[in-house]
C-alpha cells in the first residue's frame, strides 16, 4: 500500500425494502478511484445483481416506487447469483483495491447505501475491510455549500458542474456509482483546490 494514497470507493445499491435482513439487496455498483494531481482517475468497477434472501420480504411502497422503473427492476433481477458468492467476490475486489492505498468509502447517503454493503458482508463473508467509517456525500456538499438547513442539500441545489453529463442518474446502480463518484471528486476539488482556497 503506498503510504498517504486515497482510494476512495463511491458505492450504491437498489434494494426491495428499506432496511437489510428484512428485505433484499439486488444489485450493487462499486467504482474506486483517486484524485490526482487534480485529476479525477476511475481505477476500477464492480457490479453484480443478486438473488434476493431466503425468508426475505417485499415492502409494497419500495415495490410501487420500481413500477416507474420497470426496465431497471429487470437489470437487478438478470444474471443474479448467491449473495455469499456475489461478496466474496466483492471482497477480494476491495482488497484489491487495499493494495493501491487506504480504502475510503463514499455514499449518497452513506446511512442507507453503505449499511446494506456492511450487512452483506458481515453476514456472507464474516469481515468488511473497508470498515465502519463512510464518508456521505450528502453532509460533505451540505458543509460544503454551507446550507443553513440539510433538508436544503439536494442534487437539484447544487451546481450544475458538479455533475458529468456522461454519467446521468439512472437507478443503475453502477450508473449511479459512477455519478457520485463524480460528483465527490468535483466537491473534493472544489474544497482544496477552489478559488477560495488559494
Amino acid at each position: 500500500m503506498t503510504d498517504n494514497k486515497e482510494i476512495y470507493i463511491s458505492l450504491d445499491i437498489e434494494a426491495n425494502g428499506p432496511s437489510p435482513g428484512l428485505y433484499s439487496m439486488l444489485s450493487f455498483g462499486a467504482v474506486a478511484f483517486e484524485i490526482k494531481d487534480k485529476n479525477y482517475l476511475v481505477l476500477d468497477t464492480f457490479y453484480a445483481t443478486l438473488d434476493v434472501l431466503d425468508n426475505s420480504r417485499e415492502y409494497p411502497e419500495t415495490m410501487e416506487w420500481w413500477k416507474k422503473f420497470p426496465e431497471m427492476y429487470q437489470e437487478t433481477r438478470l444474471n443474479t447469483e448467491h449473495p455469499a458468492i456475489v461478496m466474496a467476490k466483492f471482497d477480494a475486489w476491495i482488497n484489491k483495491q487495499a493494495f493501491l492505498g487506504k480504502i475510503i468509502p463514499v455514499a449518497y447517503p452513506a446511512t442507507y447505501d453503505y449499511k446494506w454493503i456492511d450487512y452483506y458482508l458481515w453476514l456472507f463473508v464474516g469481515r468488511n475491510r473497508m470498515g465502519f467509517a463512510c464518508i456521505d456525500i450528502k453532509s460533505f456538499a451540505n458543509a460544503h455549500l454551507k446550507h443553513k438547513h440539510f433538508a436544503s442539500t439536494s442534487k437539484r441545489n447544487m451546481p450544475k458542474e458538479w455533475f458529468d453529463k456522461d454519467n446521468p442518474h439512472t437507478h443503475n446502480a453502477l450508473d449511479d456509482a459512477h455519478e457520485q463518484a463524480y460528483l465527490f471528486y468535483k466537491m473534493k476539488y472544489d474544497n482544496v483546490y477552489g478559488t477560495n482556497n488559494g
